[in-house]
């Protein structure tokens, strides 16, 4: 067993199992599981002679850590302003345009599909081709996502578009120019139920005739100019889009020092059992 695997047993039997039971369990010694617990704060919550209803916690934040939930926090604001970046990126582009948050791809005249973007999250509908596979959901109710998330193109656009989308990027749309409806067969399956006979839809499916990736960059200070902050790669996602007819680059300013919100270096917490 890998220590991947070790460690991710170990995290998931905390409240269950003493030290000696689970290294007697995964074939391992069990001064490797006493390592383990203690390395993820989980050497309190289970020993040989007891059994811990509460652990308190003391968890020191490192600047890495601290970055990332000041960072954590920007794209949340931008989440909280998406309508207007829509509106700004409409009134950019001109009418015609539709700004997608997410889209997939369907190739017009071969099978196979490519999802744009970010899917925030899990995902509980993803396309295979046009093969849709759902989660928690309700047939009726996959379909209707597939309809509002489904797009057509020609094969050699989406391979730009593809190719035009940068990683790293805190929000990334998709604009849009469609040109009428194009039936397409999806089949949707359900992942976690055998007993759900795969169905056939027939779906009218916007056609697009062109797009572009959006590429929206948070920055949240004080500093007049965001584009000063740009990273590397930021840059280089820029000075794509000055020369690509696929690409486009915005910041998204707020004027908020996130700093001032005095992350601590250090918390203390508790972790305890309720009963239900």
């Amino acid at each position: 067993m890998s220590d991947k695997d070790v460690e991710s047993r170990i995290r998931d039997s905390y409240t269950e199992m003493t030290d000696r039971e689970l290294a007697r369990e995964l074939d391992v010694p069990e001064r490797r599981v006493e390592e383990v617990r203690r390395e993820l704060g989980l050497n309190r919550l289970a020993g040989d002679d007891e059994r811990l209803e509460e652990m308190e916690v003391s968890k020191e934040l490192s600047e890495t850590d601290t970055n990332r939930i000041q960072g954590y926090l920007g794209e949340q604001l931008a989440r909280h302003t998406l309508p207007e970046i829509r509106r700004e990126v409409s009134s950019v582009l001109g009418s015609g345009w539709t700004v997608a948050e997410k889209a997939e791809l369907l190739p017009l005249d071969s099978a196979g599909s490519a999802r744009l973007g970010d899917t925030y999250g899990t995902s509980k509908l993803e396309f295979s081709g046009d093969t849709v596979v759902f989660s928690d959901l309700g047939l009726e109710e996959a379909v209707e996502q597939a309809r509002e998330r489904a797009f057509v193109a020609g094969k050699e656009l989406v391979s730009n578009l593809v190719s035009a989308e940068f990683p790293s990027i805190d929000l990334v749309l998709h604009a849009l120019k469609l040109s009428g409806e194009t039936r397409r067969t999806l089949e949707f399956r359900n992942r976690f139920d055998p007993a759900f006979e795969s169905e056939k839809r027939d779906l009218d499916l916007p056609l697009v005739e062109d797009g572009k990736v959006v590429h929206v960059e948070v920055k949240t200070s004080t500093v007049s100019d965001p584009g000063d902050m740009l990273t590397s790669l930021q840059r280089r996602a820029r000075s794509h889009a000055e020369s690509s007819p696929y690409s486009e680059f915005y910041t998204l300013h707020v004027n908020l020092d996130l700093d001032d919100l005095d992350v601590p270096d250090s918390f203390d917490a508790s972790v305890r059992r309720h009963d239900v």
